[in-house]
């Protein structure tokens, strides 16, 4: 696990570029897309800036398009995890959930289309808080408000059904951390990556023995069989607002044997007395190792955060910890989506980096944060 965590991959104009050796080339036109810059690269794809190749100049906006390695594409079982998660993005259409434009295949490429988000990822915005000493009380109104975007997001997802069948897919999305929730600099907070979301009718199960998601943020349930649902991602939303509140991490250690000791025995501290009554209450109810006595939905869970978020946080804490960075980021893509086929280049990096162990569909997972010293064992 430690030894095959990648950086994270997220469609953010943000993130810095990993460079790998040795590197491929792909055409800068891919099907009806045209790549402009490649902004995240992950052990399973890579993520660019896009543009669509034949649009009216006044219908330009841009797209996160993430391009599976073709050594992957090649795998048979990897594509039916592709088909899974192209399957789940095309049913989930929220406001706080990543949306998906388009998949498929282009030119021999494996493709998935996303909208293109500018901002940071809530893991990026809890260090920097922690680093720069905002006080507790900004910190617990972002945490509330991050709380009841994700909340909503799962309880959406939770009941979804199959539009064709009209029956539900009992979704769980199984990987509920910051590194997956997406602050905007507009205030939109989103829940990225369903690509290994359990789900009715998925084509391709976990085999026994192994685990898919952040050790940190796991429910018990998911060390210890197959059986879980909603309540499940509730036990990872409590990890996270827990940690998004007290500004530390819970249940990390410096190894995964410690780290899943932490989550199966170890007791949960108290909330700073900043945080409202209820608001405490129902993350120690979220934390319960028992999943029969998590609150029974997310529904329920943001009920309870909304009455209590004052709104705004996001904006102004992103605003105060990256001055301006949202305004120059947005310029810059503004800039590269108008440019002339004269200022791009022919084409663009595409790595080809050998398959890693565990190997799985979406952002790979990368617990190597830590928004502040984590305790000693």
């Amino acid at each position: 696990m430690k030894g095959s965590e990648q950086p994270e991959a997220t469609p953010s104009a943000s993130r810095a570029v990993r460079r790998a050796a040795p590197e491929m080339r792909l055409p800068r036109d891919v099907g009806d897309y045209t790549l402009l810059r490649r902004v995240a690269s992950g052990g399973f794809g890579d993520v660019y800036l896009a543009r669509r190749s034949a649009t009216h100049e006044s219908f330009v906006r841009p797209f996160a398009i993430k391009i599976i390695h073709p050594h992957l594409a090649r795998d048979a079982d990897f594509a039916s995890m592709f088909a899974d998660e192209v399957h789940v993005a095309s049913l989930l259409q929220h406001p706080n959930i990543c949306s998906c434009l388009d998949a498929g295949e282009r030119d021999g490429f494996l493709l998935l289309v996303m909208e293109f988000l500018v901002g940071r990822t809530l893991r990026e915005v809890l260090r920097e808080l922690v680093r720069v000493g905002l006080p507790e009380e900004e910190r617990v109104a972002l945490a509330l408000e991050v709380g009841v975007a994700v909340a909503d997001a799962l309880a959406y997802a939770h009941e979804v059904a199959d539009p064709m069948s009209g029956e539900p897919l009992h979704l769980v999305h199984r990987d509920v951390c910051p590194a997956n929730v997406f602050l905007g600099f507009d205030g939109r907070v989103s829940l990225l990556d369903f690509g290994i979301a359990r789900f009715a009718g998925r084509s391709t199960e976990t085999v026994t023995g192994t685990m898919k998601g952040h050790l940190a943020y796991m429910a018990p349930e998911q060390f210890s069989g197959p059986e879980i649902n909603g309540r499940t991602d509730l036990w990872a939303l409590g990890v996270l607002l827990h940690e998004a509140l007290m500004g530390a991490r819970l249940f990390r250690r410096d190894t995964d044997v410690r780290t899943m000791h932490a989550v199966l025995t170890e007791p949960v501290p108290d909330l700073p007395r900043a945080v409202p009554k209820p608001v405490a209450e129902v993350v120690r109810q979220m934390l319960m190792r028992d999943p029969g006595r998590r609150p029974a939905s997310a529904a329920e869970v943001a009920e309870v955060l909304r009455a209590h978020a004052p709104g705004g946080a996001v904006v102004g804490t992103l605003g105060r910890l990256f001055p301006g960075a949202g305004e120059q980021e947005r310029k810059e893509v503004r800039e590269e989506l108008f440019a002339s086929p004269e200022q791009l280049s022919v084409e663009v990096p595409l790595e080809e980096d050998s398959r890693p162990s565990g190997a799985r569909v979406g952002p790979p997972p990368s617990d190597e944060f830590a928004i502040a010293p984590d305790p000693e064992p």
